[in-house]
Order: C-alpha cells, then sequence, then structure tokens
C-alpha cells in the first residue's frame, strides 16, 4: 500500500511539473520579456516575443503576410515596381495577390518576410533569399522583377545560410549563421561595378570599432538599420541626419560603420530584447521600458514633444501594459496590448486609428474599436494589426495598402480598422 501510495504521489508531482513547464511556453510566446524569434515588420531575432511577427511587413506603400502553414505569401497595396511578385504591376486592394517566383523555387520552409520602400523579400529553407520589386547591385545598377528572383553573390554563388533579413526603403541587410551582419542594395557601393548585378549585388560587411559586428535581431527603417548585438547592446548604421542612430550625435561616418545608441554620453543602451526603426526614428523595448529616439517633428517618439532626440528617451506607456509589439512608419508608431492598441505620432491620414486630432505626441488613446493584437506593422501612412489570423487595417488607402476597396485610389482618412479578406 505505501509503494502505491508513493507512486501516485510521484505521477502527481511529474504532472505538475509539466503542467507548470507548458505554462511558462505558453506565457514566453506572447510575452516581450520572453526568448524566441520575432520580427514585426519583418525584423528578426532570439530575444522577442510573438514568433508569427516575422511572418508580417509593410514599409510604405504595399503590406505582405506570409503563412507558414500553407507556405503561401500573399501581398497588397502599390506594385509599381513588381513589389507585390504576382507577376504584374498592378496596384490592388483585395484579394491579396499571391507572392511567385521566377523559377521552378518552391516554399518548403517559410522563415521570414520582409517589405522595402518598393521590394519585397522572404527568406526560406537553407537560408535563401528571394526577391520581387525593384533590386539594386549598389552601383546605381537597376531593374524591376515581378516575381522573386533569388539573391546571389558576384559570380553566382546563391545566398544561403541566413538566419534573419531587414529592409530600409531601399537595401537589405541580414545576419548569417555566423552572427556576422552584412548588407546590400543601392547605397552599398563597389568600385568594380562590371562584377555585380540587381540579382548579384555587392555584398558589404558591417562592422563595429573596426570588427564585424555579430548580431541575434536586426531591423532596418527609412535609410538606417539596427541590431541587438549578442551582448544585448544596440548598435544602428546608415543615415543619423535626425539622430537615428541614437549615439548623440547627427553625424553620419561611413555607411556601413555602425555605432552604440546611448540613454546619455554616459550610459549606453543595455539589455535590448527588441528593436524597431522607422523612416527618421527608432524604438528599442528593455525589461518592460520603451526607449525611442531621431526625428519627433510630429511626435513619434511619444516623449510629449515634437523636440528631435539624439539619445534613447524613456517613453511612458499607459498603466499595465503587456506589450505584445510595437512598430514603427514614417511619422507615426504604434504599440499592441492584450487588451488594446495605442499610436501615437502623425495623423493627417487617420493612421493612429483616432479621430480629432492631426498628431499625437503620447502613447495613446487607444485606436478605434481594437482589441488588442498579437502583430503590428506599419507603412508610411497606414496601420496594420493580426489578432487570431484576422488582419486589420487603418490609414490611407490610395494604392490598397489597406487591404480593403473602401477609398482604394484616394487619399481619404481612413481611422476605424477595416478587415483584410484573404479569399
Amino acid at each position: 500500500m505505501k509503494i502505491q501510495y508513493f507512486y501516485i504521489l510521484f505521477l502527481v508531482s511529474l504532472l505538475v511539473i509539466a503542467y507548470q513547464n507548458c505554462a511558462d511556453v505558453r506565457v514566453a510566446s506572447t510575452g516581450l520579456g520572453s526568448s524566441g524569434s520575432n520580427g514585426s515588420g519583418g525584423d528578426t531575432g532570439s530575444s522577442s516575443f510573438n514568433s508569427l511577427n516575422k511572418y508580417f511587413s509593410s514599409k510604405t506603400t504595399h503590406v505582405c503576410a506570409g503563412d507558414p502553414t500553407s507556405r503561401t505569401v500573399r501581398c497588397w497595396g502599390r506594385n509599381s515596381r513588381g513589389q507585390l511578385g504576382n507577376g504584374t504591376q498592378t496596384s490592388t486592394a483585395t484579394p491579396p495577390q499571391l507572392f511567385t517566383f521566377n523559377s521552378t523555387t518552391t516554399i518548403q520552409n517559410l522563415l521570414q518576410v520582409i517589405a522595402g520602400n518598393d521590394f519585397t523579400c522572404v527568406l526560406i529553407q537553407n537560408g535563401e533569399v528571394h526577391c520581387s520589386g525593384r533590386l539594386c547591385d549598389g552601383t546605381l545598377n537597376c531593374s524591376d522583377h515581378i516575381r522573386a528572383v533569388r539573391i546571389s553573390q558576384s559570380g553566382g554563388t546563391a545566398l544561403a545560410a541566413l538566419k534573419s533579413i531587414a529592409a530600409d526603403n531601399y537595401n537589405t541587410c541580414g545576419i548569417w549563421s555566423d552572427d556576422s551582419v552584412k548588407c546590400w542594395g543601392r547605397d552599398y557601393s563597389s568600385t568594380i561595378s562590371s562584377t555585380f548585378s540587381p540579382t548579384s549585388p555587392h555584398i558589404t560587411p558591417i562592422t563595429r570599432n573596426s570588427q564585424p559586428l555579430l548580431a541575434k535581431q536586426i531591423t532596418g527603417g527609412g535609410d538606417h538599420f539596427c541590431a541587438i548585438a549578442l551582448d544585448d547592446t544596440l548598435y544602428c548604421w546608415g543615415q543619423n541626419t535626425y539622430g537615428n542612430r541614437g549615439d548623440g550625435t547627427t553625424t553620419t561616418p561611413f555607411l556601413a560603420s555602425a555605432t552604440q545608441s546611448r540613454i546619455s554620453a554616459s550610459q549606453i543602451l543595455q539589455n535590448v530584447q527588441a528593436v524597431r526603426a522607422g523612416d527618421r526614428h527608432t524604438c528599442a523595448y528593455t525589461q518592460n521600458q520603451l526607449y525611442c529616439w531621431g526625428g519627433n517633428n510630429f511626435g513619434q517618439v511619444g516623449d510629449g514633444s515634437i523636440t528631435q532626440r539624439n539619445f534613447a528617451t524613456a517613453i511612458t506607456l499607459p498603466p499595465n501594459s503587456n506589450v505584445t509589439d510595437f512598430s514603427l512608419g514614417y511619422y507615426h508608431t504604434c504599440l499592441s496590448t492584450e487588451n488594446n492598441i495605442y499610436c501615437w505620432g502623425g495623423n493627417d491620414f487617420g493612421q493612429l486609428g483616432t479621430t480629432g486630432a492631426s498628431q499625437v505626441t503620447t502613447p495613446g488613446p487607444a485606436v478605434l474599436n481594437a482589441t488588442g493584437a498579437e502583430n503590428i506593422f506599419l507603412g508610411s501612412s497606414s496601420s496594420c494589426s493580426s489578432l487570431s489570423g484576422q488582419v486589420h487595417c487603418w490609414g490611407v488607402n490610395q494604392h490598397g495598402q489597406l487591404g480593403h476597396p473602401q477609398n482604394f485610389g484616394n487619399v481619404n482618412a481612413n481611422p476605424t480598422p477595416l478587415s483584410v479578406n484573404f479569399q
């Protein structure tokens, strides 16, 4: 009897431990403080929150959403350069168009989707990168591709072994399997132009303090990039006219040389868990605190002012905010919680999801009719969110970027979230 009794206790103990472990995993998959993969707007890394974020991306006037289960990507919005990858150059609001390839390539494992200003890239099995739209080789030699083509290095060796990718308006950067960061595109030039093409661009390594930058998460803005280093500090490179790098200056050293983001001249930004870049501003999340900096002419930094911030500035969030994601547009910023979505910055097209004010300089009020979101991804003057497989967008719909026929083709404000119909 005693043996049976202790055996029962042993089984109960195992069940309790199993339940606790499952509960830990469940919580970790939805909170900003968790570990795992991440990337709103196509940004990914190892220290983050909702793992579905890397399948949604918007940069300026088009949006793409990937489904890892069906291994498909669908895009909508502007298509002047073939960025939707559907074999045409016709912009569309609905239905979202199937992203296709210029070869027999099929997606066996969809890893990530990113959108640039006028191009789209997908990261698939074996770390391959395939892109459609306007592609450049680093020597201002550009061409349009209405279906996705595989990106190769000079000489024809296809890019592989990438773990994550990010885009600014005209360039792409990636983290390789050895954690090194390299970039290609319009602004990463070479003096030997004859050896490169838009599909075999010049690949430029990124450095910090003259040493290779090793990183675990990367994001792209308008014309700058930021990456979380392996020690959880933040480094940014690219243009810095508006203090986008957060290093306390507005000077731009060599584009491929990263500088460290700081809270002040004497204090670096540490314990960074997630980072997002907008057109001229940047935000990072560290241990339940959001920091933002850079261009702030519409209040997009969120500190209650319209003053440019060259250092990382702590932002006061609404009470009891369990942040699930955040994203940056041209002149606005949004974050999602379990119950609401809060936006701030410019609101000329209703991109904050509220009526009345043309700009808001602190987080809030909540987006109209929003009930929280798992993911948030912003375009130049539009916003989208996803929750339980449903995508809603609001803001301007001039090019169909809301994925809905309402006001398609004009510049009217659409502050109320509209449902994207994937049928």
